[in-house]
């Protein structure tokens, strides 16, 4: 490998396509060039640190390996030395934390980091029995790899004396403690973090402490830690700006109640009228206007969280009382449990959220959510976009005690929610207490925002009324049954139920207008937009575009109803992909700014739709079409286009110049079709000089021009082919406003008097006469007042120009520029003059001998 260049990485099992999987170089994200199942090629980084090399999928994360011939800069390495300590458990000789004679334990070279920084460190393979603390800013904890490198809370010697929470606290420690021992510029790669335990209250496997920014966990097996609350991960009071990616989060529990795998909070202090739960303090801090901005960014993306349990709220995450924009994408969550809200992840009390491009899998909860719970998100700024997500066979079981809602999703105070482009199937809602919603569920409004509450506020239309649109709804259930009457055991789950009782099931909202007792299964059918979905059993079928037809997945699971145990698949390797034929093919209406699948595919509309559902039909030999748009002058104009590929803009990115400028979009993954583009003529005289289109392979008969009735040209239909790379060009320009005849010069004493003369002018207001001393600018407009317009489209006038702010032979350079009505101005630098003022002479008397 080389600084600047590029390397290739070969191996197995990487996946054939990308998707959201990752490759590292010492703890830093690598761009990708190609992908395939055995080969991945990668650019280099500038100054990269470490030279180990990590692929994670969303199976896990591979071994770690050097990159052969990595060459650094001498710079960059005598700087990069300088900076970095060095830690291998296995050296029983000196220690001073160089690679030579490097510290034996994690603790004693972040006791002894370099002034420099940022500081690296470096951990050689090896198990490390310590709990570590990074109480400074700017350190990089960088490990061989989480199969190489293991960080264990638990020594070996006390072992049976450490419980789950009577333990030695958290195996990673974020901070220096208090409020005002915060850290900033943490990264944490390459190692399993296990046996964090609890003590005084504080455990999991990493703890964030108050106030810390800027943290970064990649690429490590957070595994079979215990927490009051977040037993993987646990971000408490204030941590913003915080990456966590590519790791694997796994058989983690707490015993607080929030996040099996992942908690954070950001919990305020309750107001001085709040009562001993801090109610009202949902709509306290809900005051924040529309344009306040989240306080900053957490991004949960490429991780494997499986198989983590929270005794109440999210079994594999939970974000609560944090006004951060959320961000959670590309993660498998499947088989975790929570005992209440929330088995794959909860939102409570958050800023904006976007949950997209994931697979919720077989999670299990209690209470309301089998896969995924939102509530109280009520802020003015709390805006929540489910999109491009699997949800499949989660199960919400209330143990005939809770009123279960929502197999796959629930909202509970939830207002500027939307669910779209979503697979939603096999979800079951379950219980002997009426179980409701198969796949989602949406709660009246609580206390706080139903009018009740003195200090709360009163949103319509008394529920969340959640925009749901383009998914894919099938397959989902509501499962009733009784307690068994042959044991005093209360409360227990279906897998002990009696008299099982199935009813499809899919959307269901409290609406309490129509329904005075909360607990009531009936689906009122309120929900305001339900629109484009594919839905079982024409629920909704009166609102545009909801269609009750099998969507025909590659491989649906089928359920069996047993009677005497829980819901189990025949088919286990079910795959949610869509056949060809499917109706949920090219029959949703397109949805702004959504690029891609679940796949990361690209979405590609045809005649003017997407697919619906999560996953966009991979068309055989796929082709692509670029729109290019010429044009001369820019003037700051943007040219729309639509059609079958939608509508989009291109636009001119520098418009306080003119100069001519070319823009390019591409659409790829196109099936064999004719689409026909068309562009909106800008006003201005604009006009579309012409349109071209090359192919590769070319075919022939490649394209059709398209005519408007007055025989102007306005676009084209192009013939796309399989695996044909389609290039069309519009060429627009726009005349001078004016056509500018002559423009000359006389020199007097003391004076420059400018003449020119138009042939036309449209939409002329008026010229201001531009003046510069030399050749490189700037040109100031030597006249107070615009010298006002007097000719029109069909005739042009002629005008002067007198100049008496000259200096004795300098020369000016002169040129027009005109003022349009709309307020536009061009300069008309193509006729430019360079003009010698006069100098004066004096004559004085001289005498003759």
């Amino acid at each position: 490998a080389q600084i600047g260049g590029s390397y290739v990485i070969r191996g197995i099992n990487f996946g054939d396509e990308q998707g959201h999987s990752t490759v590292t170089l010492g703890g830093q994200e690598l761009e990708v060039k190609s992908w395939s199942d055995t080969e991945i090629h990668v650019k280099e980084i500038p100054n990269p640190v470490g030279t180990l090399v990590m692929v994670t999928t969303p199976a896990g994360t591979s071994n770690a390996l050097s990159v052969d011939g990595l060459v650094l800069d001498p710079a960059w390495e005598a700087e990069l030395a300088a900076r970095s300590v060095y830690v291998d458990a296995a050296n029983t000789g000196p220690e001073d934390g160089s690679p030579a004679h490097p510290w034996n334990t994690i603790t004693e070279a972040l006791d002894h980091l370099p002034s420099l920084t940022p500081r690296y460190v470096f951990v050689a393979p090896g198990t490390y029995y310590e709990h570590v603390r990074i109480a400074e800013s700017d350190i990089w904890l960088l490990g061989s790899g989480p199969h190489e490198t293991i960080i264990n809370g638990l020594t070996p010697a006390s072992l049976a004396s450490q419980g789950f929470s009577n333990g030695a606290g958290p195996t990673i420690y974020i901070g220096a403690g208090g409020e005002t021992g915060s850290v900033q510029n943490i990264v944490i790669s390459g190692f399993t973090i296990t046996g964090g335990t609890v003590d005084d209250d504080i455990g999991a496997g990493i703890f964030g402490d108050y106030g810390n920014r800027n943290i970064d966990i990649n690429n490590n097996f957070i595994v079979r830690n215990g927490g009051y609350y977040g037993g993987g991960i646990w971000f408490h009071y204030s941590n913003h700006d915080v990456k966590i990616w590519s790791n694997t989060i796994a058989e983690n529990g707490n015993y607080g109640g929030y996040g099996g795998g992942i908690s954070v909070n950001d919990e305020p202090e309750y107001p001085a009228n709040a009562d001993e739960h801090g109610e009202p303090e949902h709509v306290v801090d809900d005051a924040c206007p529309p344009t306040c901005a989240p306080t900053g960014t957490y991004e949960i993306y490429n991780n494997h969280i499986h198989h983590n349990y929270s005794p109440d709220y999210g079994g594999g995450i939970a974000l609560y009382e944090l006004k951060d924009h959320l961000k959670v994408y590309g993660n498998v969550i499947e088989e975790n449990k929570a005992e209440d809200h929330g088995g794959g992840a909860f939102f409570e009390d958050t800023g904006p959220v976007d949950v997209y491009e994931n697979q919720f899998l077989r999670n299990h909860c209690s209470d309301d959510g089998g896969a995924l719970s939102f509530e109280d998100v009520g802020n003015d700024i709390a805006t929540v976009r489910v999109y491009n997500n699997l949800f499949a066979e989660n199960v919400a079981d209330d143990h005939g005690e809770n009123h279960a809602r929502g197999g796959a999703i629930s909202f509970d105070d939830t207002f500027h929610a939307e669910v779209f482009n979503n697979t939603i199937v096999g979800n079951i809602v379950a219980g002997s207490h009426d179980p409701v919603g198969g796949a989602i569920d949406s709660e009246r409004n609580g206390h706080e925002y139903n009018g009740s509450e003195p200090n709360g506020r009163d949103v319509a239309p008394g529920f969340s009324d959640v925009k749901i649109y383009n998914n894919i709804i099938w397959d989902n259930w509501r499962l009733e049954y009784d307690q068994p009457g042959h044991t005093d055991e209360e409360d227990l789950d279906y897998t002990w139920g009696e008299n099982y009782r199935w009813t499809p099931d899919n959307l269901h909202v409290d609406n309490p207008a129509l329904q005075p007792p909360w607990e009531s299964f009936l689906n009122s059918e309120s929900l305001s937009h339900v629109q484009y979905n594919i839905i079982a059993n024409d629920e909704y079928a009166g609102q545009p575009g909801n269609l009750n037809l099998d969507p025909l997945f590659v491989a649906p699971g089928t359920f069996l109803f047993p009677t005497s145990s829980g819901p189990q698949l025949m088919l286990p390797g079910s795959d949610w992909h869509l056949l060809a034929g499917s109706p949920a093919i090219d029959s949703a209406p397109l949805v702004p700014g959504l690029q891609t699948d679940l796949d990361t595919h690209p979405r590609s509309p045809r005649h003017g739709m997407f697919d619906r559902g999560a996953y966009e039909y991979q068309w055989p030999n796929p082709g692509s079409i670029t729109i290019v748009k010429e044009a001369n002058p820019a003037n700051g104009t943007d040219f729309t286009f639509h059609g079958d590929l939608g509508g989009f803009t291109l636009d001119d990115a520098n418009p306080d110049d003119n100069d001519a400028i070319t823009q390019t979009i591409t659409y790829a993954g196109l099936v064999s079709d004719t689409y026909v583009i068309t562009e909106s003529i800008p006003s201005g005289w604009w006009t579309l000089l012409g349109i071209g289109c090359t192919a590769e392979p070319d075919t022939g008969g490649l394209f059709t021009l398209i005519s408007d009735t007055n025989d102007s040209l306005i676009g084209v239909a192009v013939h796309l082919q399989a695996d044909q790379s389609v290039v069309c060009t519009f060429t627009n320009d726009r005349p001078n406003a004016i056509t500018l005849d002559t423009m000359q010069a006389i020199v007097r004493t003391g004076q420059i008097e400018l003449h020119w003369t138009t042939l036309s002018e449209v939409d002329t207001v008026g010229f201001n006469v531009m003046r510069s001393a030399s050749a490189d600018g700037p040109f100031t407009a030597m006249n107070d007042h615009l010298i006002l317009s007097r000719g029109d489209a069909f005739s042009g006038a002629s005008y002067h120009f007198v100049d008496n702010r000259v200096a004795d032979g300098a020369t000016y350079r002169y040129y027009l520029q005109e003022v349009l009505a709309s307020g536009e101005v061009i300069d008309h630098t193509e006729q430019t003059i360079a003009v010698t003022a006069k100098a004066w002479m004096l004559y004085l008397p001289a005498i003759f001998k």
